[in-house]
């Protein structure tokens, strides 16, 4: 019995262990993230196009709530449509949850506030992202 008792004492002391180095890893990948969209979207308002797309992955598959499934090169086109209009807006995150899928992957949940010059009408909605670290840099590979 006290084979049985020391076993299961190992286990449960390799597990707690586990999961505090997982909760540690995680909450770098938190911050990374967090990190990586708040550049993301200082760099749509500063309306930088090189900078906005270069955060999606080459195996980007998103969905647009009014229009459905995007391509990466719908996405771009999108972005450089934005640009290119005299509508200027201003993206505010209000909220972000992060949560990490491992080493490599992260889902995005972000509460977003798009403010328009002129004035007009705010948009608030909720934004996901998965983003994938490849090549050492997170990527976004799918939003909604």
């Amino acid at each position: 019995m006290k084979i049985k008792s020391r076993a299961l004492t190992c286990g449960l002391m390799l597990a707690i262990a586990g999961a505090a180095a997982f909760a540690a890893g995680g909450e770098g990948v938190i911050k990374e993230i967090k990190a990586e969209q708040a550049r993301f979207i200082g760099d749509i308002n500063k309306r930088d196009y090189d900078k906005v797309v270069a955060v999606f992955d080459d195996s980007y598959k998103g969905l647009d709530r009014d229009t459905g499934p995007m391509t990466l090169d719908s996405r771009r086109n999108m972005f450089k449509e934005r640009f290119a209009s005299t509508d200027v807006s201003t993206i505010t995150i209000l909220e972000t949850n992060v949560r990490p899928m491992g080493d490599n992957y992260a889902l995005l949940h972000s509460h977003i506030k798009v403010a328009y010059q002129p004035p007009k009408e705010t948009k608030d909605f909720w934004y996901t992202a998965v983003y994938m670290k490849s090549g050492g840099k997170w990527k976004v590979i799918h939003e909604q």
